[in-house]
Parts: C-alpha cells; structure tokens; sequence
C-alpha cells in the first residue's frame, strides 16, 4: 500500500486539476521556488556548492543533455507543468536563454541547496527563498513592459504556486552541523522551520492575495520532506493548517 504521503499528493493534485474547469479561471502559468527537487538549472549561473551540468545529470533527458536538473530527466515540476497543459519542462530563470513569453507561461526560480534556514545558504551558498521571490518580482516587472500591467496581473494571480523546500535544512543543517541539533530538537527546529515557511508563504498572499487552493501542492511538498525524515505527521499537518489561516 502506498504511503500516506504519496496517497495525499495524488489526492492534492488532482484537486489542483480540478480547479482548471468551467468554476474557475484555468492556471496560465506555473512559479516554482525551493531546492534541488525544482531546480532546473538555476545553480548553473550562482556559484551554488552544488551543480547538476554535468554527466550523469540529463542521461534520460530529451538530448541527453545535463541541464542542470538534479536528475537524470525531468523532475516534478516539470510533469506537473506537462499535466496541466503549459509546457513539458519548465525553465530556470536566470538562464539568459529565458523570454519574456516563457515567464507567462512560468519559470523556475528554485536553487539546488536552499532552504529556510540562514545557516543552510551558508553552508551550500545557494539562492534562498527571499532572493527568489526578489527574482520573482522581478519577472513580473518584465512581464509587465511585454504584455502590459492587466494582462500580467491576470496571469499571475492565477498562476500556481509551487514550493519544495526543507531538506536541506534536516539533512545537511541539522544533521551534518553541529550547530542547530545542539540549539533544538528535531521538534522544535520544525517549528522553526514551519515558522520562517509562513513568513515566505505571507509575502506572496501580500502581493497576490492567492486562494489557498494554490498553495497546496506547496505545502505538501514540504510535509512530504517532512514526513520521511522521521518528524511527527499529525504535528506537521497541523503547523502548516496555521500557516493558511
């Protein structure tokens, strides 16, 4: 039997297709920000401590090119886009290739390495999530000389939100430096990390007052991270139900 984790993110995610029918408005575009798992390439142009250009990276990918993607292919974000119709790969934003046509579409901002925590971007030197959203912002801006103010405010605010973040901060923090583990418990550094997530969550909800159904894939991704290294489900579900209030 699978998991309950992989059972509620086929059940969110269907969800999230279903909210593309006559009752709503279809989802234009795709945002992702977070860590290795949604980086497509990103990493390639910061001096991140991890790279994924190079082979065996990209072996499975069309081409057989190393793109970036911390996988042999494609990675969730990119079957995710697929799904809903936008495109069959999503790209990353700092690549010079990137148009102002593909950020209506959506981009990638993630950077392999991030996390929530200030002492995981130290260690992996990576983009984290308010730099992100700085190059978020930033598209907007672009897309808004493009196609004008109403057509990007239109997009965006239907636009899906997708975040995959806190494995870095377990596994490479709190686990491999002594520094967070001696600080918190693996309990009480969740709620850190569930602390500063409702901190990016609200200055998106600041800027674009999305609806929740947006946001749910997001929240998941990040319990399911969650969830198999071990910290409480029930505990975990119910920090992040606050976040959303």
């Amino acid at each position: 039997m699978p998991p309950l984790s992989s059972l509620l993110l086929f059940f969110l995610f269907h969800l999230l297709l279903h909210s593309t029918t006559a009752s709503a408005p279809p989802i234009p575009a795709i945002y992702v920000f977070g860590d290795s798992t949604v980086d497509p390439g990103n990493n390639n142009f910061v001096p991140a401590a991890f790279k994924a250009n190079h082979y065996p990276y990209g072996m499975d990918y069309p081409g057989q090119i190393p793109t970036g993607r911390f996988s042999d292919g494609l990675i969730a974000s990119d079957f995710i886009s697929s799904s809903l119709g936008l495109k069959g790969a999503i790209p990353a934003y700092l690549d010079p290739a990137v148009t102002d046509g593909d950020l209506l579409t959506g981009v990638s901002f993630a950077s392999g390495g991030s996390g929530l925590d200030d002492l995981t971007l130290k260690i992996t030197h990576a983009l984290g999530l308010p730099t992100q959203i700085g190059y978020f912002k930033e598209a907007v801006n672009r897309m808004e000389r493009s196609v004008g103010k109403e057509k990007a405010a239109w997009t965006v605010e239907n636009a899906m939100f997708l975040i995959s973040v806190g494995t870095n901060d377990m596994v490479i923090n709190y686990f491999d430096s002594p520094t967070r583990s001696l600080q918190y418990s693996p309990s009480r550094y969740s709620d850190f990390l569930l602390y500063r997530l409702r901190a990016v969550i609200q200055v998106i909800h600041s800027h674009l007052g999305k609806q929740v159904l947006y946001f749910l894939v997001y929240f998941f991704f990040f319990l399911n991270k969650l969830v198999q290294i071990g910290i409480m489900q029930e505990k975990v579900i119910h920090r992040i139900m606050t976040c959303i209030k």
